[in-house]
């Protein structure tokens, strides 16, 4: 059994949130497209002669411990055996903010579990532990709908945040006791697994604009800052986030936050490759473990120990005269699996192999379709001033395989 396990939780945002009912058993229905965002949590589980579980850091309770411990309510909800592990978790995300750092806690934990072998557990019911514990496991931008339990997945803009947290905490639970009272007027034909133009703002920030002076006046003052894409409260609050196109327009919003609220947590995040076009390689001084050995298994506690989201392992070979490319695609945070195929052709087109997998892999990890085995036609120009010739000219989208489609002698317009 492996000693010791790692595990990043990650925080999220609401980029909108709507009440859309009141169910029979008390709970609510709600609508919400969710979004990860590059702030975490650590889970580390150590082999121990017993369980426990402990919190340290910046946001840990008093005495290591939270009163409504959710990690361990995993194991009496889903009724499964505690396993002989030390927990710890480092609680880098503030508590009782609408982040989900509790639920996405718990997903961790059953990740730890399933490389414990705990078998089945994908056939419960992960709703039962806390509402944004599904969309946690699922790991993945979402729409999510009724009380959490259905999670659909999507491609949410890139955006950079100024995240905030007042002083004044939000309890769950007391915001939907509110709820319960209110009018409720969504309508349920828009109620699909399909985002629409209703999809926008927080049905939970009038009941704390009216409660609470801070939280009226600050998201009044982060609608003041400059370049503001929309602001917008996350969850049932309390935290509230500004988002930009741009992480300087963001950062240039934290310096001015700053001297007004230097006293206040604040941070600038991002959400995680959606449409951003930009992937960061890591450099290979850093890699803990060879990339011949993690195409086989990797080790996802050393991968994530150097920030690693994804690690794509892969193998050349020729075969029979052809040339065979395998390749695997890896969830660091989840720890496991999530694509693998291998390719056979002649040499000559190691490129296009090339081009084909990167599609595969940025199609997953963002949800778009690649452009990568793309090929761009242009109007190719040579000679003198004077004297231009001009050709029609193919090209693959990383400027490489030229081909000509006109000799320089048919007429080419632009």
């Amino acid at each position: 059994m492996q000693p010791s396990f790692k595990e990043l939780s990650p925080a999220k945002l609401n980029l909108f949130l709507k009440i859309v009912s009141k169910r029979d058993d008390g709970y609510h229905n709600i609508r919400s497209g969710v979004t990860l965002i590059n702030l975490f949590d650590e889970v580390i589980a150590e082999k121990d002669d017993k369980f426990s579980v402990k919190y340290i850091g910046e946001f840990s309770p008093q005495n290591n411990k939270f009163k409504d411990c959710i990690v361990e309510k995993i194991f009496s909800k889903l009724d499964i055996k505690k396993p002989n592990y030390a927990f710890t978790i480092k609680k880098n995300i503030p508590i009782m903010s609408g982040l989900g750092s509790a639920s996405s806690n718990a997903a961790s934990v059953i990740r730890i579990l399933e490389k414990l072998n705990y078998l089945d557990l994908k056939m419960k019911n992960f709703s039962e532990i806390g509402a944004d514990v599904p969309f946690f496991i699922n790991n993945q931008d979402s729409l999510i709908r009724e009380i959490g339990n259905i999670t659909i997945n999507q491609s949410f803009p890139k955006y950079f945040f100024l995240l905030i947290k007042p002083i004044q905490n939000s309890s769950t639970r007391e915001m939907y006791d509110q709820i319960k009272s209110a009018k409720l007027n969504f309508d349920p034909n828009f109620d699909t697994d399909e985002i629409n133009e209703d999809d926008n703002g927080n049905d939970f920030e009038p009941f704390l604009e009216k409660q609470s002076k801070e939280i009226s006046n600050l998201l009044k003052f982060m609608k003041s800052l400059p370049e503001t894409i929309f602001v917008r409260l996350t969850g049932s609050g309390s935290c509230i986030f500004a988002a930009f196109e741009s992480k300087i327009l963001a950062e240039k919003s934290l310096s001015i936050f700053n001297k007004r609220y230097p006293l206040m947590w604040s941070k600038v995040v991002e959400n995680n490759l959606r449409q951003s076009g930009l992937f960061n390689p890591l450099d290979p001084k850093a890699f803990l473990q060879k990339p011949d050995i993690a195409h086989v298994k990797p080790r996802f506690e050393d991968w994530a120990l150097i920030k690693a989201q994804a690690l794509i392992t892969g193998e050349v070979k020729i075969v029979d005269e052809k040339l065979r490319v395998e390749f695997r695609l890896w969830d660091v945070l989840a720890g496991k699996e999530i694509m693998a195929l291998a390719f056979t052709t002649v040499s000559e087109n190691w490129r296009r192999v090339g081009h084909i997998i990167t599609d595969k892999v940025y199609q997953r990890l963002t949800g778009e379709k690649g452009y990568f085995d793309t090929r761009i036609i242009y109007v190719a120009e040579e000679g003198l001033k004077t004297s231009r010739i001009k050709k029609l000219a193919i090209m693959d989208q990383d400027g490489f395989n030229t081909k000509y489609l006109t000799l320089g002698n048919e007429l080419v317009l632009t």
